[in-house]
Formats: C-alpha cells, sequence, structure tokens
C-alpha cells in the first residue's frame, strides 16, 4: 500500500526538479546567453530534455507506488528502453540541426541525466517502490 508521504516525496522531487532548471536556465542566460544564443539553446535543450524524461518516469512511478514488485519492475525496465530510444532519436535528431552546439548539449544532457538519476535511485526507488 501506498502511503500518502510517498507521494508527497515524488511531488517534492518534481518541485525542486523544477527549481532547479529554473536557477540554471538563469545561470546559462547570464553566462552564455548574452555571448552566444546557440550555447545558451544548447545548453537548455539538453536541460529540457532530461527534465521531461524525469517527469515522464515519475509519472509512471506515481501508478506503480504500491503495486507488485513484478509489474513495477516490468514497467521500470520498459521505461528505461523507452527513455533510451526517446534519447537516441533526439540525439539523432540534434545532429542534423546546425543551430545547436553538440558539445554543450552533450555536457548539459550528461550532467542533468546523472543528477535526475541519482534523485531517480535515492529518492524513488529506495523510498517508495521497494518499502516493506
Amino acid at each position: 500500500m501506498i502511503v500518502k508521504s510517498s507521494l508527497s516525496l515524488i511531488t517534492k522531487a518534481g518541485i525542486f526538479s523544477l527549481i532547479g532548471f529554473a536557477v540554471i536556465a538563469a545561470a546559462s542566460y547570464l553566462i552564455f546567453g548574452l555571448k552566444s544564443m546557440t550555447n545558451f539553446v544548447s545548453i537548455i535543450s539538453g536541460a529540457a530534455l532530461t527534465l521531461v524524461l524525469f517527469f515522464a518516469s515519475i509519472s509512471l512511478y506515481r501508478l506503480l507506488a504500491g503495486k507488485e514488485f513484478s509489474i513495477a519492475g516490468r514497467f521500470i525496465f520498459l521505461n528505461f528502453f523507452g527513455k533510451l530510444i526517446i534519447t537516441a532519436a533526439i540525439f539523432y535528431l540534434f545532429t542534423k540541426i546546425k543551430y545547436i552546439n553538440l558539445i554543450y548539449f552533450f555536457i548539459s544532457f550528461a550532467v542533468f541525466f546523472t543528477v535526475f538519476l541519482n534523485i531517480e535511485i535515492f529518492l524513488i526507488y529506495k523510498k517508495i517502490l521497494f518499502k516493506n
């Protein structure tokens, strides 16, 4: 059974992620946006992609919270491969777009992906899905 505090934990993770995204967007605009709009768009695109994938995961975890492990495990596995396919497709599309600086995009994506993956592992997996 899911407890109300577990759902509020997922909601708090989403809110803090949005706040972090806004702070990074403002900082990267001040650092890169005033000099080169291409670099700013690249950083924000990488961060936005990871934020969208993170919110998709959070939505799935809200649905799976309280389900039995075999069902939740299958959907988590499908979620991982879905994110992989979506990310590969977007990376391919961005290699064809000349306006995006791929170095800034990939670094931004890698940093944000690492942060959001740690949030998923430490906050969501341990506290909600595998709670006895």
